[in-house]
Order: structure tokens, then sequence, then C-alpha cells
């Protein structure tokens, strides 16, 4: 499932990227959602956009910031060759750089 945000026709809304079999003779069509998928419960509106016809936009809402964890699990440590940590260390991203 992919979910994106995007802007269609001067409104801005999350949906759901619904692929063809054969992208080459049927259009890609995004399902719009009701809603903030990250925030809560969605449904979905019945309403169909043409992926081409519609703007791709970041996928956090701009009021938002991303907050990440590092090495929050021993399997990390050893892809990069170092000793696992015993806490994990957060990191915060504005907005602006998504």
């Amino acid at each position: 499932m992919r979910i994106v945000r995007f802007s269609n026709a001067g409104n801005i809304a999350f949906g759901v990227v619904e692929l063809s079999e054969d992208s080459g003779q049927h259009p890609q069509t995004i399902a719009v959602l009701n809603g903030d998928p990250l925030a809560g419960d969605v449904k979905y509106t019945g309403e169909r956009v043409l992926l081409s016809e519609a703007r791709l936009l970041a996928p956090v809402i701009p009021r938002s910031k991303i907050i990440g964890a590092g090495r929050n699990y021993v399997a990390s440590g050893s892809k990069a060759d170092k000793a696992a940590v015993d806490d994990p260390f957060f990191f915060f991203k504005p907005n602006t750089s998504v």
C-alpha cells in the first residue's frame, strides 16, 4: 500500500495509490482518503484522482516535525561494525527538511 499526500484542483488530501497490473494500458489512480492516516482512523471517500493529474506533496503536514530513533535494536550495531549501544539516540528534523 502506498499512501500519498497530494494536491488536485486546489484541494490537499491523503490517498492510496492504486497500481494497475498493466500501467501501460490503464491509468494509475489515487483512492482519496478522508482524514490523516498518521493521526487516526480514515475512510475511503469513493473519489478517484488520476495520478498523472495530481501533484505529490511531502508526506507529512507542514506543521509537524519528524522524530527519529537511531540504533534502537542490536542488529544496527553489527551492520555498521560498531558495538550496539544500550540506549538509542533520538534526532529531530524540521518540516522544512522534507
